[in-house]
């Protein structure tokens, strides 16, 4: 006999500090990889980044999650298992009990979107334009960031923006298996 709204009020913050800081390991993680990928198509590095993206896709969530407590909290001690700490609280406890929820969620986000940035990239990079900037003798990190990251990036921008709403409905789970009070934890 409780209305909904306050309860929703409540846990949106939790769930929306925890999707932008898994949106900030995502891209984070993307970023340098799928542009190293595209600048080397069929390098060591590439075949290593598809091969990671494709593990980061298909390996659950929850199963990611228990892995990473497995690992992190229970058998080296460094990060804590499980709950949360209001960022007014403690900064440094928030940090840390955000960072294995985050890290989580954004190894999906950094997956699919190295995957897009390697594909953006690879496109602009095979266009007529970048062949006249390096026969100018501009440098290859010139005519990379300069002239093909400034134009692969109004794909990349639009996938970050459909990666938002993915990471709001994606945390859900991750909320439940790190005790996260957010959403996630309200609609179970």
């Amino acid at each position: 006999s409780q209305p909904v709204g306050p309860q929703l009020l409540q846990r949106i913050g939790p769930t929306i500090e925890l999707s932008l800081a898994s949106l900030l390991v995502g891209v984070g993680i993307a970023f340098p990889i799928g542009i190293l990928s595209a600048v080397k198509p069929g390098s060591k590095l590439d075949v290593i980044a598809s091969f990671f993206s494709q593990i980061g896709v298909s390996v659950p969530s929850f199963w990611r999650g228990i892995l990473l407590i497995l690992l992190f909290s229970l058998t080296l001690g460094w990060l804590p298992p499980s709950g949360y700490t209001p960022f007014g609280e403690d900064a440094g406890d928030w940090f840390s009990h955000l960072i294995l929820p985050a890290v989580t969620s954004g190894i999906v986000s950094a997956s699919i979107l190295t995957r897009f940035i390697r594909s953006a990239m690879l496109d602009v990079l095979n266009m007529n334009y970048i062949q006249t900037a390096r026969a100018k003798g501009l440098t290859e990190q010139t005519v990379t960031t300069r002239h093909a990251l400034r134009n692969a990036l109004i794909s990349i921008v639009t996938i970050i923006g459909l990666q938002v709403t993915a990471l709001m409905s994606g945390v859900v789970i991750v909320e439940v298996v790190f005790g996260w009070p957010g959403l996630g934890r309200l609609a179970l």
